[in-house]
C-alpha cells in the first residue's frame, strides 16, 4: 500500500519497469500500490504522456495511462513508444487493468496473468488477419496472421510473493471476504479493438482458440512488441 511519502526525483535511467493502464481508475489503483512516490522529471517535447513515478521495494516504476476516450491497440502502442523514448532504461512492460474474464474458469475479482498456452505466446490479437473466400458462394473464413512475442523469460520464472513487510498496517481496510477465495490464473489472453459484451460472441471466440482463453481485453496487444523490441536492443 502506498505510504503517501514523496521522495526526491531520480534520473530517467533509474526506471526499469513501465506500467501501462487503459483507464484512470486503473491508474489510481496502481498508484496506491506504490511504496514511495518520486518527484516528477522533465519530458521530451513530443512526449505528451502523463507519468507517475515511484517504487515498490527496490523496483523503480513508471506508471502511465491512455488518454481519456482513447482505447485499443493503436492507442496503447503510441503511449508505450512515448514512454520508452523518455525512459530509455525500461526493460519490463506491464499492462495491468480490468478485462473480461472467461466463465466458468474466471470469476469476478480473479487475476489473469498471460503466459504461453497451447500454440500461443500468452497474448494474441484476435482481430488481426484476413477474410478468405470459401469454395462456395457466400462462404468465408477468417485467418489470423502474425504473432506477438513471448513474455520475457525472467518474468515467466518469477514467483508470486505474498510477503507484506513493506505494507503500512494503518492503511489496511477490513472488508467482508467473498465466499470463494480469489484465484490467480495463468494462460491465454486475447486482445483486440472491439469491446466484447455478447456472450455468444465471447464463447465463439474462445472456441476458435480451443477453449484456452482466460481473458479478453483491448490494449495488451499494442504494448507487447514495443517492450520486447526494446529489451532485444538493450542486450
Amino acid at each position: 500500500m502506498a505510504t503517501g511519502r514523496i521522495d526526491n526525483p531520480r534520473s530517467h535511467s533509474d526506471y526499469t519497469i513501465g506500467w501501462v493502464c487503459a483507464l484512470a481508475h486503473e491508474r489510481a489503483a496502481a498508484m496506491a500500490i506504490l511504496d514511495v512516490e518520486h518527484g516528477p522529471l522533465a519530458q521530451r517535447s513530443n512526449d505528451t504522456n502523463s507519468y507517475t513515478l515511484g517504487s515498490i521495494a527496490e523496483h523503480n516504476i513508471v506508471i502511465t495511462c491512455l488518454p481519456m476516450g482513447e482505447i485499443g491497440t493503436t492507442a496503447a502502442t503510441t503511449v508505450v513508444e512515448r514512454m520508452l523514448s523518455t525512459f530509455p532504461s525500461i526493460r519490463f512492460g506491464l499492462m495491468v487493468g480490468v478485462g473480461g474474464g472467461m466463465p466458468p474458469k474466471v470469476r469476478l475479482g480473479d487475476v489473469v496473468v498471460s503466459v504461453p498456452s497451447s500454440h500461443y505466446h500468452g497474448v494474441v490479437q484476435w482481430d488481426m488477419g484476413k477474410t478468405i473466400q470459401g469454395p462456395r458462394a457466400g462462404d468465408e473464413s477468417f485467418e489470423r496472421t502474425g504473432s506477438l512475442n513471448r513474455p520475457l523469460h525472467l518474468l515467466l520464472i518469477a514467483e508470486d510473493d505474498g510477503d507484506c513487510r513493506f505494507c503500512d498496517p494503518a492503511k489496511i481496510i477490513k472488508r467482508k471476504p467473498r465466499e470463494e477465495p480469489i484465484q490467480i490464473h495463468y494462460g491465454l489472453i486475447v486482445s483486440g479493438n472491439q469491446v466484447i459484451k455478447n456472450a455468444l460472441s465471447r464463447d465463439k471466440l474462445n472456441a476458435e482458440f480451443g477453449g484456452h482463453v482466460l481473458c479478453i481485453e483491448m490494449e495488451a496487444a499494442g504494448c507487447y512488441d514495443p517492450i520486447m523490441y526494446l529489451d532485444k536492443t538493450n542486450q
